[in-house]
């Protein structure tokens, strides 16, 4: 009785081992995860600060090369 009672604490104790340290991984990806979401948002915040110091015949001029129906009918 008592050796089955210490096996199943053994088991036990093992599963809690392993389900601690798989919330540990599970954790430390939630971390990772937040910290990239961060810096995509960090690098959209500053190209969206860099695009607005662009002049807007820059802006003009690459549309209408990228266009070439816009290039044509300028050039009719």
């Amino acid at each position: 009785m008592i050796l089955t009672f210490n096996l199943i604490l053994r088991n036990l104790i093992r599963l809690t081992t392993d389900k601690d340290r798989e919330l540990g991984d599970a954790q430390a990806e939630i971390k990772a995860l937040r910290y990239s979401e961060r810096l995509k948002e960090k690098a959209v915040e500053e190209i969206a600060l860099e695009a607005k110091n662009i002049p807007m015949h820059i802006i003009t001029l690459a549309y209408i090369y990228s266009n070439p129906n816009y290039v044509q009918y300028w050039l009719i």
